[in-house]
């Protein structure tokens, strides 16, 4: 095994909950289905307070519990075992409240569909993308329109498209793509709604054949795309991440060993920088600590585990 091993308890039709969740997890665990030949686990993912061998997972004494809640009737229907968990998992904002009204004690984590590894999808300003479209011979003020009724762009290209267009409309399929790629972005109010986007500041909103033209007005200002793109990565951050979520999940689990000394120091730094608690470089900085406890104490075991 490659790390403290985690065990998935899965009820029948609901494999699908955990699978961006244990695939993100894995870059700290060695997540399994339950084998009899393997030791006790570290910690257990559930994915449905009906997965097998709940009640076993919930005694006490037991590895802590991550339990995925997939909606409000869920919640009610598990809300003996809510504060049992170590920590509870959902993918929308509002079964998250609902869990928190009947588990006030206990972590919630909202994992949303169709998050990003955001470290891989790198901001781009406007400047940025003007170099690449002249380095490509493609137009200046170059727009895409990558909504399903408007492109003509195949699907393995949106992507590209999205880095290098001095402005983007898009519908709800590629908003947080968009976003995350620091694009000026123009977007219905239906889009804009479900990303808890508000308009002027994250994107700009504007619906049906109006969009193109709102797009090219907003390419034409460069400080008011590159305000735009800082400000949808931003959300993007906060909404999407999964690797910073699942290294929350990853630290709550038990899984990466506590180092206080070098977190003060950090701490001690942002505070000094003015950092909210909540800033996701504060997450990432709690997740960083963690993995460095986690090579040294690795380092210690594989040099005899003592000094001289």
């Amino acid at each position: 095994m490659t790390g403290p091993l985690v065990e998935l308890l899965v009820s029948p039709g609901t494999g699908d909950r955990l699978g961006p969740v244990a695939r993100h997890l894995s870059s700290w665990a060695d997540v399994r289905a339950p084998e009899p030949a393997l030791p006790t686990p570290r910690a257990r993912l559930a994915s449905s307070w009906r997965a097998p061998r709940l009640a076993e997972a919930l005694a006490d004494g037991a590895p802590p519990l991550a339990l995925w809640v997939a909606s409000g009737d869920e919640a009610d229907a598990a809300r003996e075992s809510l504060p049992r968990c170590a920590v509870l998992l959902c993918d929308r904002d509002e079964v998250g409240e609902h869990l928190r009204a009947r588990a006030p004690a206990t972590p919630v984590i909202v994992l949303r569909r169709g998050g990003l590894d955001v470290d891989l999808l790198r901001p781009l300003p406007p400047f940025v993308r003007a170099r690449w479209r002249r380095r490509l011979g493609l137009a200046g003020d170059l727009l895409v329109d990558v909504r399903s009724a408007s492109t003509t762009i195949s699907e393995r290209l949106v992507p590209s498209a999205l880095a290098v267009a001095a402005a983007v409309v898009v519908d709800h399929r590629w908003l947080a793509h968009a976003l995350a790629l620091g694009a000026a972005v123009v977007a219905d109010q239906d889009a804009a709604e479900l990303e808890g986007a508000t308009d002027g500041r994250e994107l700009v909103v504007a619906e049906g054949d109006d969009a193109p033209a709102v797009a090219g007005e907003v390419a034409l200002d460069l400080a008011r795309s590159a305000a735009l793109g800082r400000e949808g990565r931003r959300l993007v951050e906060r909404r999407y991440d999964l690797r910073s979520r699942t290294g929350d999940l990853a630290r709550r689990l038990g899984l990466l060993p506590d180092h206080p000394a070098a977190r003060q120091v950090v701490v001690r730094r942002l505070d000094e920088l003015g950092t909210p608690p909540g800033a996701r470089v504060a997450a990432r900085a709690r997740v960083a600590t963690a993995l460095f406890a986690q090579a040294s104490a690795g380092s210690s075991i594989a040099c005899g585990g003592g000094g001289r």
